[in-house]
């Protein structure tokens, strides 16, 4: 038995670690429901900071499905020339 709060007998041991895929658990553990709230952060390819430089953010789903970790961070990346990066 594992002391790992995380601890999933259900889980290949290749699989144990903290960030385990969701269409996993999706699949593999019926009473899984995926969180649905996610906030979007707008980026351009050309970005080297895209943490700092986005230019826009959006949020998808509703507050009422997300976990207790959400809304998670999406990152969508668009064509064009970061002005930030390039000064």
């Amino acid at each position: 038995m594992s002391t790992c709060p995380a601890y999933r007998p259900d889980i290949p041991p290749d699989l144990l670690h903290h960030n385990i895929p969701q269409p996993y658990l999706a699949q593999h553990n019926p009473s899984y429901k995926m969180c649905e709230y996610t906030k979007n952060y707008y980026i351009y390819t050309s970005c080297v900071d895209p943490g700092a430089h986005f230019f826009g953010t959006s949020v998808d789903g509703k507050k009422e499905h997300r976990c207790s970790r959400g809304p998670h961070e999406r990152y969508i990346v668009v064509p064009g020339h970061c002005p930030l990066c390039s000064s």
